[in-house]
């Protein structure tokens, strides 16, 4: 999963506009790594990268959390 760190147009997505905080893709919808790698980096027509990925925390880190929060 991706999030959107600066205002675009996806121009191979019928300009679907993602602003600052959204999530790429929208709709879960399919995007070759190839992509993904254009919009990360600055090889795409702005320069700058527009997505970064987001980690996904391990099932056991979120279970944790929660318990701990649960006990407090």
């Amino acid at each position: 999963m991706f999030k959107v760190v600066k205002r675009f147009y996806d121009l191979k997505d019928n300009n679907h506009a993602y602003y600052e905080g959204d999530i790429y893709p929208h709709n879960k919808a399919k995007v070759s790594e190839k992509r993904i790698a254009e919009l990360s980096s600055n090889k795409n027509k702005m320069g700058v990268p527009l997505i970064e990925e987001i980690p996904e925390k391990p099932k056991k880190a979120i279970k944790k959390a929660v318990e701990e929060t649960e006990n407090n």
